[in-house]
């Protein structure tokens, strides 16, 4: 039987900054003993319920410290946290809070406005209604987009869209007065509805108004 895992921690009432205890309720080397008692509470339970699921501790509790930040965590049952909770002033604890899993997105888009975003980011059949990217989201990388021009000065580009050669005989305009290369570079690129939102996008002027335009352009 699994059961979740609970991380604590503790603040002293004058000082909002612990020492590190051990495991076992003792002081850690060097370092004064100031809230042993939940500790050793725990280590009571896990000796007293080691053969039973009501009460188990399925791992000793230990500490952690960043500075003079120190928290502790341990695994242990809903009651056993229950009794922590109900005693936590007691033992001076600040919060009791469940180890729930995290894990790391570098962004996320709720609700994007494209079906295609929410679907390409998961292989899962049920959406989420979000869309995920790395932080990166296509730095360092250009986009050639091939088409009726771009709008570059569409605020979805946010300033990393640029004119490239016009590839239409005749032409001299860069400018997309069609726009289909801008829907194109948006849906790359764009800060809306794209899906690498910091990436470049280069135009390459290569059809008309009218979207027409030879194989050879």
């Amino acid at each position: 039987m699994m059961h979740p895992s609970y991380s604590t921690s503790l603040f002293d009432s004058g000082n909002p900054l612990v020492k590190t205890a051990s495991a076992h309720g003792a002081p850690a080397q060097g370092q004064q003993e100031e809230h042993p008692t939940w500790v050793k509470f725990l280590s009571q339970q896990q000796h007293t319920h080691t053969t039973t699921n009501s009460g188990k501790i399925h791992t000793p509790p230990t500490s952690t410290s960043v500075g003079d930040l120190t928290w502790y965590s341990a695994t242990m049952n809903p009651e056993t946290a229950a009794i922590l909770e109900q005693q936590q002033d007691a033992h001076q604890i600040k919060y009791l809070i469940p180890d729930l899993p995290v894990q790391m997105y570098g962004r996320v888009q709720k609700e994007p406005p494209s079906w295609g975003l929410d679907r390409i980011d998961q292989r899962a059949d049920d959406l989420d209604g979000m869309y995920h990217y790395p932080s990166s989201a296509g730095q360092n990388v250009t986009i050639y987009v091939i088409d009726t021009g771009v709008n570059i000065d569409h605020r979805d580009f946010g300033g990393r869209a640029f004119h490239g050669p016009i590839f239409l005989p005749g032409a001299t305009d860069p400018l997309d007065k069609n726009g289909h290369g801008t829907f194109v570079a948006a849906l790359a690129a764009g800060s809306t509805y794209g899906v690498a939102k910091k990436a470049q996008i280069v135009s390459l002027k290569a059809l008309d108004d009218a979207g027409a335009g030879r194989l050879s352009n």
